[in-house]
């Protein structure tokens, strides 16, 4: 913990709690990728005569960057027992200084111990790469979000960041995992026309990743693949996976489909995604 009061606390007694009330109370839904028809193009604008003044964003941005620099250099208070429905409080026993110049004071609080699953999970249309997860079931109590200190075998992996999660189930990713290896096949994009007298146009998307098990002992796998979600009407858009995924919406994301298998030491495994995106012939097709 740290603080700036401009004041040295000497002495003192704490008791700290994860209650935090000047957060706020809504938090930001995700978007999905999604496929629709372009609309048509805005009439062109009127230029602008010569001379006249340049729009205030730049310093309102400006004070924006200010401010944000500002609070990144504010001392940091998330702190992780009386467990309550809304918050966790722990009564520090002995008397401690904290200096008010911001310097950090560090304090073992406790120690949570729990049997987790280890999955290599890859996203390879995003990094071709594969990464060591743990799930473990959510741990009791309330805990802010703040640093973590990752460990693997005992050896410092790198910093994350605790995010409370979502559903009943904690994931921790531990870096990259060398020996399971990752490639995306080069991608096949074709587009053609189809539908009466070649009213439609139709593009066909191919992907395909192999996945290898350099261990000496098998692994769990995850592959993660983002496929197209049609949000309008004229847009038509059918997949076939090889073999059947596990799940068409992970984390109930739809369109975010996943792989799960366990792969031997020196095997390699193999999953395909195939596309058939079809709009009318005149559109032009808008991802976001």
């Amino acid at each position: 913990m740290a603080q700036a009061t401009g004041e040295d606390w000497r002495g003192v007694k704490l008791v700290l709690s994860t209650g935090q009330p000047r957060r706020e109370t809504t938090g930001r839904l995700p978007s999905a990728w999604r496929i629709g028809v372009e609309p048509p193009p805005p009439p062109p604008r009127a230029r602008a005569y010569e001379g006249a003044p340049m729009p205030a964003a730049p310093i309102a941005m400006a004070a924006d960057a200010k401010q944000m620099m500002a609070e990144r250099r504010a001392p940091l208070f998330d702190v992780s027992v009386f467990d309550s429905s809304f918050a966790t409080e722990f009564s520090i026993p002995q008397a401690i200084d904290v200096p008010s110049n911001g310097q950090r004071v560090t304090l073992a609080l406790g120690q949570h111990e729990d049997t987790a699953k280890l999955v290599a999970r890859t996203s390879p249309r995003v990094d071709a790469s594969a990464f060591l997860v743990a799930e473990m079931a959510q741990p009791e109590g309330v805990w802010p979000a703040g640093p973590l200190l990752l460990y693997r075998d005992g050896a410092f992996v790198g910093n994350g960041r605790w995010t409370a999660p979502s559903d009943e189930r904690l994931t921790l990713s531990f870096g990259r995992d060398e020996l399971v290896r990752v490639q995306a096949e080069p991608e096949r994009d074709n587009q053609g026309t189809g539908g009466f007298a070649g009213s439609r146009a139709e593009r066909k998307v191919q992907r395909a990743y192999v996945v290898e098990n350099r261990h000496r002992t098998p692994v769990a796998v995850e592959v993660l693949e983002a496929a197209p979600v049609s949000v309008d009407e004229q847009v038509r858009v059918s997949s076939q996976f090889a073999p059947k995924p596990d799940e068409l919406s992970w984390n109930k994301q739809p369109g975010l489909t996943m792989w799960r298998f366990d792969l031997d030491a020196g095997k390699t495994a193999r999953v395909t995604a195939d596309y058939t995106i079809g709009y009318p012939k005149d559109a032009r097709l808008q991802m976001r």
